[in-house]
């Protein structure tokens, strides 16, 4: 006897879509930079403000820290 219940099958439906939505971005051809800001801006849709801010903050974190090594290389290279 299994021990998979009808919510674990939805669970892994939701999964699953997931993992598709995800493929059909990355057929766009995206960068990281694109994905970082696709994540940021998924998380300014979560309903639960905390889970928004933290998603959004760390998203920003990074995508600035991307920016200053993307700038510091520029600066070295001229």
């Amino acid at each position: 006897m299994s021990d998979f219940t009808k919510e674990d099958a939805q669970w892994a439906k939701q999964v699953i879509t997931c993992r598709e939505i995800v493929k059909t971005i990355n057929e766009f051809g995206v960068t990281d930079f694109q994905r970082m800001k696709i994540i940021e801006l998924l998380g300014l849709e979560l309903e639960k403000r905390e889970d928004s801010l933290a998603v959004t903050e760390v998203a920003k974190r990074l995508l600035e820290s991307r920016e200053s090594d993307t700038n510091n290389q520029r600066r070295i290279l001229t």
